[in-house]
Formats: C-alpha cells, sequence, structure tokens
C-alpha cells in the first residue's frame, strides 16, 4: 500500500500519553487507595463500567499519585498447568486457613466462577464445623457434583478408612475427591482467595462483607476481569 516507502525501517519511539480526562484519573487513584488494586485490575475493571483505558496508563497514575509499591524480590510460581470446570457447581474447593486473629477460617470455592459459595470463621478447624457449613451452603446455593480438598486430617483419616466428612458428601450425593500430596496448584483457586484475604481483609470490619466485596465487587483476572458473581449467579440461572 505504501510502495517501497512501506519496506523502509521505521523509528519506534515511546507512545505518547493521552488525555485522560481528570475524572477518571481520580476514580483510578480513588480504586488504588480503596482496594489497593493492580494497574490491570483497575483497568479491567473500568472497562466494564464504560472507560476504555490501558493498564500502563493506569501504572503511570499509580506512579505520579505515588502509590506504586515495587515488589522487593519475584513473584513465586508454582507451575504453568491450570483446570477450571466448564459449569458452576461442577465442583467446588474447600480448605481450611487460619487467620491473623487466631480464628480459623472453612471457605467453600465454586471452582468454574471462583465464587464463594460458604465461608465463616471458627475457633477450631474440624470436620464437624466443615459439615455444618456444608449442609448450610448446599441449602443456599445447590449440591456440587465434586468436593476437591487437601488430605488434612478433617477430611480424610490418617489411618485410612471413610471420614465423617465424605460419608456425608456421599449421602449428600457428592463425591469427594482429594489432591495429591504437595500439590499446591491443585486447590490453587481457594490458596489464590486466601492469599485476596490476607491483603484486602483488613479493609472490612466484618467477614461477611469482605465475601461479599470479593464475589461482587471484586473483578477477577481469569474473568477477564468480571466478578465471580457475574459468572456464578448468571449461570445458575
Amino acid at each position: 500500500a505504501e510502495g517501497w516507502n512501506g519496506l523502509r525501517e521505521k523509528r519506534r519511539g515511546r507512545p505518547k500519553n493521552p488525555d485522560i480526562d481528570g475524572s477518571l484519573k481520580r476514580r483510578v487513584v480513588q480504586l488504588r487507595k480503596r482496594y489497593g488494586w493492580g494497574p490491570n485490575k483497575i483497568a479491567g475493571h473500568l472497562c466494564h463500567k464504560g472507560s476504555t483505558i490501558d493498564h500502563n496508563h493506569v501504572y503511570r497514575i499509580i506512579c505520579e499519585a505515588g502509590l506504586n509499591r515495587p515488589i522487593t524480590k519475584p513473584r513465586k510460581t508454582w507451575g504453568t498447568k491450570r483446570f477450571q470446570r466448564e459449569h458452576c457447581n461442577s465442583l467446588w474447593q474447600a480448605d481450611f486457613k487460619l487467620c491473623s486473629d487466631d480464628l480459623w477460617m472453612i471457605s467453600y470455592q465454586d471452582d468454574h466462577s471462583r465464587f464463594i459459595t460458604g465461608s465463616t470463621k471458627i475457633w477450631s478447624p474440624t470436620g464437624k464445623n466443615a459439615i455444618l457449613l456444608l449442609k448450610k451452603t448446599v441449602r443456599r446455593h445447590g449440591i456440587p457434583k465434586q468436593i476437591l480438598t487437601d488430605q488434612g486430617t478433617q477430611f480424610k483419616p490418617v489411618r485410612g478408612g471413610t471420614s465423617e466428612f465424605a460419608r456425608v458428601c456421599r449421602e449428600l450425593g457428592i463425591r469427594h475427591i482429594t489432591a495429591s500430596v504437595r500439590r499446591p496448584t491443585t486447590i490453587g483457586k481457594i490458596e489464590a482467595f486466601h492469599k485476596a484475604y490476607e491483603t484486602e481483609s483488613h479493609l472490612f470490619r466484618m467477614h461477611w462483607s469482605f465475601i461479599r466485596y470479593y464475589n461482587h465487587k471484586r473483578p477477577h483476572e481469569a474473568l477477564n476481569y468480571l466478578t465471580p458473581a457475574t459468572i456464578y449467579l448468571k449461570q445458575k440461572v
């Protein structure tokens, strides 16, 4: 189309910053201050709200506002193989976590949508507490086909046999499966939820407030920056 001139080597310069509306800049700063989201998450969220902005421009706005927090060491990666169920309620992941307030959190997460179907904080990480939450969660969101857990004693007896948790799952028509030993990526989705809880739960006074935020407000990178509730509730309908 350009003839011989089109074959000439072109100089590549740094693209000029587009004129970004002041209100959009303020929105970027507000999201960074309120939730601590990164450039990709902020850009994805704003795009779904009708504002087009590149994550590089978001990064520059964050730096200009003095809100950048460079990492001190490379992030740890566990592997490249990933899996995701095709439908909601096909598989739930479940796990316990010891929180900074010395309480234990037990949570159930839908594998397809990352929606937290149930979560509560308790004093003792027992199989009984996991069962109580499971029954409550099933009444609210339906019965999943499978539940994936680690090999903790709450889910799998050390000396073999069938645990009370597995027995209750069988009675409900749920197949209980366990992750391989020392394979954190198998239940990686709920581990990612735990990481989000560590870094963002301090922004909320109540546990249920954080769960609602995670399900309905917080954009998820693996969901093209949609929220878990957008995927889970839409497919359930």
